[in-house]
């Protein structure tokens, strides 16, 4: 079987989608250092600029349909005394098309949504979302291995090492709050047009080297990293593809699967296979710190694209 994609490339369900390497955005202050092979890269005018949109206005038409059940969302929101944090009209459009209309389900994540949000002190900016993921990235080295989102058509995939993830994850309890925070930006950054919601995403898990112990396994924590960033955010998922899992890890899973939603866990698929052996050899192209540099550059890009959207989206049009 072939992998999901090679470096920005991703295979999204079954058809495949190529999404260059962003033209880059400007570089956050204290960001990690850029690779030779990106310094050209980042010398180009930035293609998610302030004064640059790079979303055709048509692709945020809604159906009919669609509009009345975002509005129904809104009126639900705002009939809601005890709700702080703001909701814009675009998440009041992505909660109507990713729970389909469920007005019980979008109140509940809104819910969901305030109580992370409290719990771990978030702004709700892009500014705070790169220092976010950039956190998350220098404390789980190359776990994003690839992140590439085309806005137009909707596809989106993220492909991490999962075991590098598990083994940083857990050496210190401050960095399951510095992941869930990332997370939480990394859940935006998948959504920047409404077409990527209506599509959905892969995810995808290199698990080669995964060994019981070793400070890999803690169910607890693992299911409560589950619920507090696709549990909580209107994630639409199609796919959570572990590939090349060992028989222990498999076991790990099922137990955290009864902890987390049922629609998320219904995505889970075991049993992937790569003829080329490890998805690392695919995709930490041409170096590991390189396929970083392209993962975050994508991933901040997207995340400025859907902060300009929830600014210039409106139910009112």
């Amino acid at each position: 079987m072939d992998p999901p994609g090679k470096g920005p490339a991703t295979m999204v369900g079954e058809n495949p989608v190529r999404v260059d390497a962003a033209e880059a955005i400007a570089r956050p202050t204290g960001s990690p250092k850029e690779s030779p092979q990106e310094e050209e890269v980042n010398t180009k005018k930035s293609a998610a600029s302030d004064d640059e949109y790079p979303l055709d206005p048509a692709l945020f038409v809604l159906s009919r349909e669609e509009k009345e059940r975002a509005l129904a969302v809104k009126r639900a929101i705002e009939g809601l005394s005890d709700i702080d944090i703001t909701i814009s009209d675009f998440m009041c459009a992505h909660l109507a098309i990713a729970g389909q209309g469920d007005l019980e389900w979008a109140v509940a994540r809104v819910y969901k949504m305030q109580d992370v949000q409290e719990e771990y002190k978030f702004l709700d900016s892009y500014e705070e979302g790169v220092v976010a993921i950039q956190a998350m990235m220098e404390i789980l080295p190359h776990g994003i291995m690839s992140f590439s989102c085309d806005p137009v058509s909707g596809k989106c995939a993220v492909v991490m090492d999962g075991v590098s993830r598990l083994k940083e994850l857990w050496k210190n309890p401050k960095n399951v709050d510095v992941t869930i925070r990332g997370c939480q930006y990394v859940c935006r950054a998948q959504f920047p047009s409404l077409e990527c919601v209506r599509v959905g995403n892969t995810h995808v898990f290199e698990m080669e080297g995964y060994e019981w112990g070793r400070g890999m396994t803690d169910v607890k924590e693992l299911s409560k990293l589950t619920n507090e960033t696709q549990g909580t955010y209107p994630t639409v998922l199609n796919f959570v593809r572990f590939y090349n899992t060992p028989t222990m890890f498999n076991c790990v899973v099922s137990m955290v699967k009864r902890l987390i939603p049922k629609e998320l866990a219904k995505t889970f698929s075991f049993g992937n296979t790569y003829s080329g052996g490890s998805l690392r050899d695919f995709y930490l192209v041409p170096t590991p710190e390189a396929a970083y540099q392209r993962a975050y550059i994508n991933l901040c890009r997207n995340l400025k694209m859907r902060f300009e959207s929830e600014k210039r989206f409106s139910l009112s049009n």
